[in-house]
């Protein structure tokens, strides 16, 4: 069985796996999380979605125009679960888990 509040890595693109990352703190969340980027560059897509695939919110960013790596992700809306944050540019993917507890 899959532990939902575990945040190990679920998929990496093998070719850039390792040097790209992304961390979710923190986890469980509330009603925001934050989401730190590493080895994204340029246009990148973020997508959370919930346990049934349904795509709660959907982002494309220009990481090299962040002031920092790190991003802040509104969940008030979110119902309670697990939820997968999907981060994807042309040279890397990472998929992991938060947890939304109310």
């Amino acid at each position: 069985a899959i532990d939902p509040f575990e945040s190990d890595v679920i998929t990496v693109d093998p070719a850039e796996g390792d040097h790209a990352d992304i961390a979710l703190y923190p986890n469980p969340a509330r009603d925001q999380f934050n989401m730190e980027l590493t080895g994204f560059e340029g246009q990148t897509t973020i997508v959370i979605a919930n346990a049934d695939g349904r795509v709660m919110q959907n982002y494309t960013l220009d990481v090299d125009a962040l002031s920092n790596n790190v991003i802040s992700i509104n969940t008030a809306d979110f119902a309670q679960g697990v939820y997968n944050v999907t981060v994807r540019n042309n040279s890397a993917t990472v998929t992991k888990r938060i947890v939304i507890i109310r």
